[in-house]
């Protein structure tokens, strides 16, 4: 069953992905990649003398060697096949949930939901294709994932051999996954005293320890010179991010260096689907009760470790970044990564609520929110990354882009120039645009379409687009001259204005 929906994904993918925008850092991700191929390649030392040195390449490089491989010179193709490939990966990812779960309860109806679970987040799915950064990372850690659960269940030094493979990939992308290593250390270390196997658990941490170290420094050519004070400069740059701008969050204008503590929360609730969350909400309660009643389960049952393990993976990063202030910004994309943890216990809160009340109801109100998500998603395409669920629609109802930034990464720039375009005739169509990403998104156009259109300063544009990241007021100061809107949804999120 997970190979069937891992190829309707795949067949999905190749029909749709030409549909999306560009988003407002890919020309930059793929700058990192260039800048750590011609490192190792062409022994240019330019990487070490810029800001993107620190961020983890593997994914990067992977894109800029099958740019290379295939010989793409076209800008639009180039980033035609990032988003593929990036959703393919994405796939993958969804894939190995669905093993993961299936290893874990032998239940092929449960792995398939934990696929759709991730699949059919309307936010995370739209972002796959544009977002080379976020998304790898969550993909890797959910494969460390299943490979940690192979590992905890069979204490074999291979299976060790494999997570340190998988979390030495996914640290080499975000240092942030050095916390599902600290817990499987914990784990051998605690299993001592309970097993009386010191030396066992000490080769399975040396083989851990030692493949991921492999890992990480054959994979981050940042670190070849001087791996120990390199690293430790990734991560205090990284643990305190170098952005400071400003961004909308419940109709306010705030800094992303100032935020009330419940950014991260809010943004997880109101943009993800509430069937969801309440699988989610359900399983950290059954775990809690388990736990409370037999405080032991946490470490000898297989379960319940895992679930309290899928528990700290998600709830860490959250409590982490209200503690050291972390800068965040482009609602709760920079924790995608917590989301297959929360699937992994919604699948718990999902057996639960089988067990107790009739499955084929539990099942059936499974596919009835599927299958609500579903066609949300076919009438948002290609902006299901600016999703609120129903209960948030109903709150903000018409007020969205008054409260929140909604298409912050600039993708529907794509849509409002090849409407201009099909509505305008002649050449040197003078248009202004809200923000940088306009003026990339021109690449997304095939070259007889993008030759029409001069990017010039609003005074001089006949038209004026805007996304309104950084514009809140231009909706309101240009009302009676709208040419045409973009909708997610119910919500604008993007407007072209005629200014002559």
């Amino acid at each position: 069953m997970g190979l069937i929906l891992l190829v309707l994904g795949i067949l999905i993918s190749f029909a749709t992905y030409q549909g999306y925008g560009l988003g407002w850092d890919e020309h930059a991700m793929r700058r990192i990649g260039k800048l750590n191929r011609d490192y190792i390649f062409n022994a240019d030392s330019t990487l070490l003398s810029v800001n993107p040195k620190d961020y983890g390449p593997v994914f990067e490089l992977t894109l800029i060697f099958i740019e290379d491989l295939m010989k793409i010179e076209s800008m639009r193709d180039i980033f035609l096949m990032r988003h593929l490939v990036t959703h393919l990966f994405f796939l993958i990812g969804a894939w190995f949930l669905y093993r993961l779960v299936y290893l874990i309860y032998e239940n092929k109806w449960l792995a398939a939901i934990a696929f759709l679970m991730l699949l059919l987040h309307p936010r995370i799915y739209g972002q796959s294709f544009v977002n080379s950064k976020d998304i790898p990372f969550m993909v890797f850690l959910a494969i460390s994932f299943y490979y940690a659960a192979l590992a905890l269940r069979r204490l074999k030094w291979t299976n060790f051999l494999y997570l340190g493979i998988a979390l030495g990939l996914t640290l080499s992308i975000r240092i942030m996954a050095v916390l599902p290593l600290i817990m499987v250390l914990a784990f051998l270390i605690i299993d001592i005293p309970i097993n009386k196997k010191p030396l066992r658990s000490l080769v399975l941490g040396s083989v851990l320890l030692v493949s991921l170290v492999l890992i990480v420094y054959s994979a981050w050519p940042y670190l070849w010179t001087n791996p120990v004070e390199n690293f430790t400069t990734a991560f205090k740059n990284m643990s305190k991010f170098r952005w400071k701008w400003e961004i909308l969050f419940k109709g306010d204008v705030i800094l992303s260096t100032d935020l009330p503590w419940d950014y991260i929360p809010h943004w997880f609730l109101i943009s993800t689907p509430i069937w969801f969350i309440v699988l989610g909400v359900v399983g950290i309660g059954v775990l809690i009760f388990k736990i409370i009643k037999r405080p032991e389960n946490a470490i000898g049952d297989y379960r319940v470790s895992l679930d309290l393990f899928f528990f700290l993976n998600f709830i860490g990063p959250i409590v982490a970044v209200i503690l050291f202030g972390s800068v965040l910004y482009d609602d709760w994309r920079h924790l995608y990564f917590i989301y297959p943890a929360f699937v992994l216990l919604g699948i718990s809160g999902l057996k639960f609520l089988i067990d107790q009340a009739p499955g084929r109801l539990i099942y059936g109100i499974s596919a009835a929110a599927f299958l609500h998500i579903g066609i949300l998603m076919v009438i948002a395409y290609p902006y299901q990354l600016c999703y609120f669920n129903s209960v948030t629609n109903i709150l903000v109802k018409g007020e969205m882009n008054k409260r929140y930034d909604l298409d912050y990464w600039g993708t529907s720039f794509k849509e409002a120039f090849e409407t201009i375009l099909v509505n305008e005739g002649g050449q040197n169509i003078p248009i202004a645009v809200g923000s940088a990403s306009g003026r990339k998104n021109l690449w997304m156009l095939e070259d007889y379409q993008s030759k029409r259109i001069s990017i010039v300063s609003r005074d001089k544009a006949k038209y004026f687009i805007t996304t309104f990241r950084w514009n809140w007021a231009e909706q309101d100061r240009f009302k009676g001259m709208e040419f045409a809107s973009i909708k997610a949804g119910s919500n604008t999120i993007c407007q072209t204005f005629k200014l002559k």
